[in-house]
């Protein structure tokens, strides 16, 4: 008798395309892996249950919520929920995760935190300003509009954290910082699984071949990334080399579209404020193009040393942004050698398969293999 593969669902949000590259990789080992939305987002990630709420009103975006519970309670083995939230989920008027309680007892409860779904601004300022370091998203009072400022979302996002903590089977986190705020007896670190990221082919077109050096900045918002700052050292760049340098602002575009200006790209700039690389900087390893980002060096020991000796990156941070651009752009041969580092460095640790054997370990509550 044929055994029946375990049903998978990844919901409420393909946030940063992850749940649909995991996914994906959980069906190439022979899971029943889906993935479910309940908003389509302006990267036009897909899914393969997609509720489509954006233009309801308020009360038909709850209905929409409670429909797609109660068409997904039970028939799955597994439920991966990402960005620490479910489908009944409403932090602001503090009901959170309503629905654990109701899924089928036997149901293995996954859940993926993938930054400000559980990063706290004052903890983290407070964190920071003890070690020394001022760069962090956290002391930017227009970060989101400055939503976190007046530090209710710290109190619920805490309080929602101690609810999963009672529910969860485990925990990963994509950005090593949300360690700091989750349980450690049940939280490891997961590298991103990108959508679509074992379709990516590697560019072919060798570095600086046109007549300027092309730099492209993505960021999903602004005031987090430290686009000012970006900005503002690509402006120095562009008075000391005039034309033969080029810079890009990709900005609310499909994720296919703006591939394809990744893949022109001789650096991508990827964030300056995070302390940690995104969703762009591991597509522009896979097409081959060098990452230019800051880390966290306080945040390394929530990863594999491995891991950590082997990050590709040109490490940037805002006082040293225009130096480290301009040793790039002056040193061409420094563009193949990250190369050829982004290449082993994303096969190996953002590996589709590996991340989904791990993933897969844990719907099934067995130890967890090792990144």
């Amino acid at each position: 008798m044929l055994k029946t593969p375990m049903r998978i669902l990844h919901l409420p949000e393909n946030v940063g395309g992850h749940p649909g590259g995991l996914s994906s990789a959980e069906r190439a080992l022979g899971l029943d892996s889906k993935v479910l939305t309940l908003y389509q987002t302006k990267f036009n990630y897909s899914a393969d249950l997609n509720y489509n709420l954006n233009d309801r009103s308020m009360l038909g975006k709850f209905l929409g919520h409670l429909q797609a519970f109660m068409q997904n309670r039970s028939g799955y083995d597994a439920y991966h929920f990402n960005f620490g939230s479910t489908l009944l989920h409403f932090p602001r008027f503090g009901l959170n995760q309503l629905d654990l309680p109701f899924y089928q007892n036997d149901a293995r409860k996954i859940f993926t935190y993938q930054g400000c779904d559980a990063r706290q601004k004052y903890p983290t300022m407070k964190r920071n300003q003890k070690l020394g370091c001022e760069s962090a998203a956290c002391f930017e009072q227009q970060c989101y509009a400055g939503m976190c400022n007046s530090g209710k979302l710290d109190l619920q996002r805490q309080r929602a954290i101690e609810k999963v903590a009672k529910y969860a089977d485990h925990i990963f986190a994509l950005n090593p910082d949300l360690m700091y705020f989750l349980p450690k007896e049940k939280t490891t670190f997961m590298p991103y699984a990108v959508h679509g990221l074992d379709k990516i082919t590697p560019r072919e077109e060798p570095f600086f071949t046109k007549d300027c050096i092309h730099i492209v900045h993505a960021p999903t918002q602004r005031v987090t990334k430290g686009t000012s700052h970006i900005l503002a050292a690509f402006d120095a760049l562009k008075n000391q080399f005039g034309d033969s340098v080029r810079f890009s602002l990709v900005e609310n575009m499909p994720q296919s579209e703006a591939l394809e200006i990744y893949r022109t790209a001789d650096l991508v700039v990827d964030q300056l404020l995070v302390g940690w690389y995104g969703g762009l900087a591991v597509e522009a390893m896979k097409l081959g193009v060098p990452v230019a980002t800051f880390i966290n060096d306080y945040h390394l020991q929530f990863i594999p040393d491995e891991l950590s000796r082997q990050l590709p990156f040109i490490r940037i941070n805002k006082f040293n942004i225009i130096d480290k651009l301009r040793q790039f752009i002056e040193n061409r041969e420094m563009a193949y050698e990250l190369q050829s580092a982004s290449f082993t460095f994303v096969n190996r640790w953002h590996n589709p398969l590996n991340l989904a054997r791990i993933s897969a370990a844990a719907y099934a509550g067995k130890t967890l293999p090792p990144l």
